[in-house]
């Protein structure tokens, strides 16, 4: 770990810029024992970057797409030979502009297939539902409508996290040339003929650092002897076509 930092909304309590006390803070507000404190991204960092091009591209990507999205954001950049990566962990509740902790589920009314109120109807009776309520003295009755509970965000859906992935990727390329563009699409998105790598995992790299050889970093080395027989092919009949 080269370089840690907080990064909190604007409203946010400034208090929370201590680690400690920021995650004591998220812990206190989750009362369900199987609750969920927090989120992790880990991004790959290009190995085109310098450490300092690297943090502070790395805190300009996080500002703009998860803070200013108001969460807060403890991020560590871990500046590995290979494998240069940053770890964010993220709150999952956001904040109140008055810098108080967001609610992260909210009741809003169900709604048909035409957007209309869906009414709550009493088994007994076939109609619906009716509550009487006292306001100021006086007694007066409303009709009850159907609720259901949603998320307050979007943070824990996929397509946060594609939208995410493709925002890495338009600014990591934005600064990348030529074959050091990265792509977020899988091979098959990208209609490729190159077989995609297995993931080694830090185990598998620190072994390797040993002379010890797990089969994944075998399988990825007869990948990409494959991979770059594959390529001189297509060359071969890229050339071919030519003349």
């Amino acid at each position: 770990v080269v370089f840690s930092e907080i990064l909190l909304p604007s409203y946010a309590p400034a208090a929370y810029e201590d680690r400690e006390t920021l995650w004591n803070a998220v812990q206190a507000k989750e009362r369900n024992a199987n609750g969920h404190v927090a989120r992790q991204f880990i991004i790959a960092m290009p190995k085109e970057w310098t450490r300092e091009e690297s943090i502070s591209r790395a805190r300009e990507f996080i500002q703009k797409n998860l803070v200013d999205a108001g969460m807060a954001v403890d991020w560590a950049f871990h500046l590995k030979k290979d494998n240069p990566h940053l770890h964010c962990l993220c709150t999952n509740r956001g904040f109140k502009k008055d810098g108080s902790w967001d609610a992260r589920e909210k009741k809003v009314y169900a709604l048909d297939e035409n957007g209309q109120r869906i009414p709550e109807i009493d088994p007994k009776t076939g109609e619906q539902k009716i509550r009487s309520r006292t306001r100021n003295g006086s007694v007066t009755t409303e009709k009850i409508w159907k609720r259901v509970t949603v998320q307050s965000n979007t943070w824990n859906s996929r397509q946060f996290l594609r939208d995410l992935k493709k925002s890495w990727v338009e600014y990591c390329n934005g600064y990348l040339q030529g074959e050091s563009q990265i792509d977020n699409r899988s091979t098959h998105e990208q209609e490729s003929n190159r077989i995609p790598l297995l993931h080694e995992g830090p185990e598998a790299r620190a072994a390797l650092e040993r002379g010890i050889v797990f089969d994944v970093i075998k399988e990825n080395q007869e990948r990409r002897r494959m991979n770059t027989a594959l390529a001189r092919i297509e060359q071969l009949i890229r050339d071919a076509r030519k003349m």
